[in-house]
C-alpha cells in the first residue's frame, strides 16, 4: 500500500524518499532543500502554504521537477473557531486537493465520529478534493479511516443525485464518546448452570 512520511524536517524527508510514496507536507522553506531529491525519487508530495501561499509554493515545487503535486489549502479548522471559513480556501489551482485537517473537526467535537465524517465526505466532494486525510487519536474517533472511506464512497455513488440517500450502503451506527471498560465477575458470584430438564414443553408453531 501506498506510505507517507508526515513531515517537513529536510533530514526525514531524505531519509523516508527511499520508501516513501508520498511527503507530507513541502513548502518555501524546505522545497530549496529536498525538492529535487523528492522529484528524482518520483514520490508524490503535498504542497501547503507557509509564509508563501499556496500557488507560489506550487510554482517552486514544479522549478524543482516535482511533477506528482497535491494542493493543500490551509488546514480545516475546528467547528466553532473557522470551519466554514477555511472551505472558502478550497479552489482549483490545476493540482488534486488534500482535504486536510478532517481529524481537527472529529476529533475537537463531542459528536460520533460516524455522522461528522460523513458530513465532511460530503463538504469536501463540494470541494472538489480529491484526498481525505483523517485520523484515529482517540477511543471516541476508533474507525473514522474505515468511516471516511465509507462516506467517500457513498459521495461517489451519488451521481447525479441530489442528495447520498438511498444508496445502498449507509453510515448508520451507534457509538459511545469513551470506551466502556466493563469490571470483571468476581468469582463469588459465578454459579452452576442447571442441567437440561428431561421434559421440555414447546411453544405452539405459530400459523403463517
Amino acid at each position: 500500500m501506498p506510505l507517507a512520511a508526515d513531515t517537513q524536517d529536510p533530514a526525514l524527508i531524505r531519509a523516508a524518499l527511499p520508501a516513501a510514496d508520498i511527503i507530507l507536507s513541502l513548502q518555501e522553506e524546505n522545497i530549496p532543500l529536498v525538492g529535487a531529491a523528492v522529484a528524482a525519487a518520483g514520490a508524490a508530495a503535498v504542497v501547503v502554504p507557509g509564509d508563501a501561499s499556496l500557488a507560489e509554493n506550487i510554482r517552486a515545487a514544479e522549478a524543482a521537477g516535482i511533477s506528482r503535486i497535491i494542493a493543500d489549502p490551509p488546514l480545516l479548522q475546528p467547528a466553532g473557531s473557522g470551519l466554514v471559513s477555511s472551505l472558502s480556501s478550497f479552489e482549483d489551482v490545476g493540482y488534486p486537493l488534500f482535504f486536510g485537517g478532517a481529524g481537527n473537526v472529529t476529533e475537537l467535537i463531542d459528536a460520533d465520529s460516524v455522522g461528522v465524517n460523513a458530513l465532511l465526505a460530503a463538504m469536501a466532494h463540494e470541494c472538489h478534493a480529491a484526498v481525505l486525510f483523517t485520523s484515529e487519536h482517540s477511543d471516541k474517533t476508533q474507525g473514522s479511516v474505515r468511516e471516511m472511506r465509507r462516506a467517500a464512497d457513498m459521495m461517489a455513488l451519488m451521481g447525479d443525485r441530489p442528495y447520498p440517500k438511498d444508496l445502498g450502503l449507509s453510515l448508520f451506527c451507534i457509538k459511545e464518546k469513551r470506551r466502556r471498560h466493563e469490571p470483571a465477575i468476581p468469582r463469588e458470584h459465578s454459579r452452576d448452570v442447571l442441567p437440561v430438564p428431561e421434559e421440555l414443553v414447546f411453544d405452539p408453531p405459530v400459523a403463517t
